[in-house]
This record gives structure tokens, sequence and C-alpha cells, in this order.
């Protein structure tokens, strides 16, 4: 059997909400204010940037052996900050893990964390890893706003 991922805009080593977290800490705000989401929201502090959650989930590695991954970011996620924690980290040493960046297949390319979804920009190269028949074809003008 042959494995493939895709994700798009992926939170795999969570987001610093634009440093936000760092503050709360700082104003000892950072415990309070968990308390109190997390009885609303349980996900929502898992998804932080160093959480326990998500250490114990990548703990030895990103990626499974003989799963091949594709994994597209966006410089301009305002949910994943920074931007780079979307990537997988094994895939500087997982010849079939690929971190691709959607402004370095268009510079152009504005898409932030819920616009990449629907991208034309994304739907290209998420096609074309699933169908390698397929030339990626970038139209930078199908994803300029």
């Amino acid at each position: 059997m042959h494995l493939e991922v895709e994700a798009i805009g992926s939170i795999v080593y969570g987001s610093s909400l634009y440093s936000l977290v760092p503050f709360l800490i700082g104003l000892s705000l950072y415990d309070p204010i968990k308390k109190i989401v997390d009885s609303l929201c349980l996900s929502c502090f898992q998804v932080l940037q160093d959480s326990p959650f998500l250490k114990e989930l990548n703990e030895g590695g990103d990626t499974v052996p003989g799963v091949k991954y594709h994994y597209m970011v966006s410089k301009y996620d305002e949910l994943v900050t920074p931007y780079t924690n979307s990537f997988l980290k094994d895939a500087a040493t997982n010849k079939l893990a690929k971190n691709v960046v959607l402004q370095d297949l268009c510079a152009l390319n504005v898409d932030g964390h819920i616009s990449q979804m629907y991208s034309a920009l994304a739907f290209n190269s998420v096609h074309t890893f699933f169908d390698r028949t397929r030339d990626q074809k970038i139209n930078c003008l199908d994803s300029v706003w």
C-alpha cells in the first residue's frame, strides 16, 4: 500500500499567536486565561507553540517511514505564526517529505490561513502531488485576489 499525506496550513509545531503567549506569560496572565479558555476550548491551548500536546505528538519525528508528505504553507498565514511552524522538520532528512511555500511558487500570492484552502494555486499543487502525470502549471494571476 502506498500512503500519501497532503496538508495545507497545518499547525505542526503550533502557533505563537504573534508572540502573544510570551507576553501573557510575562504579565502572569497566561495561566488564568488558559484556565478560562480550557473550559470552553481544550484544543485552543493544545495548538500553541511548545505545548505539551504538540511536543508529545511530534516526539520521535514528524513523519513515518514510507509515507510521502506534501505540506503547503503560506508566508501570510495569520493563524500559524511563525509560518515556518507548519514545516515538517523531518523534510530536511526525509526525501519523501516536502514543504512547499505558496509564495515560492508565485511571489504575488497573498493567501492566508483560510484562503489557501480554496486557492487555485494550492489546488494545482495538491492535484500535481496526487497525480504525478500532471505538470504543475502555475498561473500567478489565478492566485492574486
